[in-house]
């Protein structure tokens, strides 16, 4: 809108003989000039300051940088901005997400149903995703199945288990082919738990490289 226009009147349309169709409102209004609003950021919204002491007050009450921001009002990048401005941020980090409640997930859904995987459905699923499923549903426990090994890592709770299967084929992921072993008993009694593995198995079982895979 140029200057011009903004102090120029607005006739209301009427009747044919020039008077207003509705009574009690004028012919004519004026329309007051924009203001241009120096603390307004692009699309009309107000700019929002973060005061140290508010993000302080947010952070003495949250568990996670995400809900501080959510208790502020602002996006996790307004805040983020303002809380290492102040060297403030990082004081709720909370990876692990201890005291958060988490929605269960149902495992037996989706487009690589659980159940349907432990019926060999889907061979070539990923080994990593299938032994967080296992575990996350309860499935399997995080329990070494020769030594009874069940220790876990108090910073994330992560447990050193390894996914193994009793044939040596890895494209057979039938619940009854499959068992957890920790490291040690892994590389004692199977192969190497990590790298590339060796043409041998220690107990002398089936190899994994000398088993065809599944038709």
């Amino acid at each position: 809108m140029s200057e011009e226009t903004k102090d120029q009147s607005l006739t209301v349309s009427g009747s044919s003989n020039g008077t207003p169709t509705h009574p009690g409102i004028t012919s004519e209004i004026q329309i007051s000039p924009v203001r241009k609003l120096p603390w307004l950021a692009y699309g009309g919204r107000p700019m929002r300051m973060l005061l140290e002491s508010e993000i302080l007050a947010a952070q003495s009450v949250s568990k996670t940088e995400k809900q501080v921001a959510r208790k502020l009002g602002v996006s996790y990048v307004t805040y983020q901005k303002y809380a290492k401005m102040y060297g403030i941020f990082g004081r709720v980090m909370n990876r692990a997400g201890k005291g958060i409640n988490k929605p269960i997930k149902n495992e037996n859904s989706g487009r690589y149903p659980l159940d349907r995987i432990l019926n060999g459905e889907f061979p070539d699923y990923p080994i990593a995703r299938l032994r967080v499923r296992l575990l996350r549903s309860g499935t399997m426990t995080a329990e070494c199945c020769k030594c009874g090994f069940h220790e876990v890592r108090e910073i994330d709770k992560q447990s050193p288990i390894v996914l193994a299967f009793k044939d040596g084929n890895k494209k057979n992921k039938r619940r009854e082919n499959l068992e957890m072993y920790c490291y040690n008993c892994y590389f004692l009694h199977i192969n190497n738990p990590h790298g590339r593995p060796n043409s041998f198995t220690v107990d002398g079982g089936v190899s994994g490289k000398d088993v065809p895979p599944s038709q």
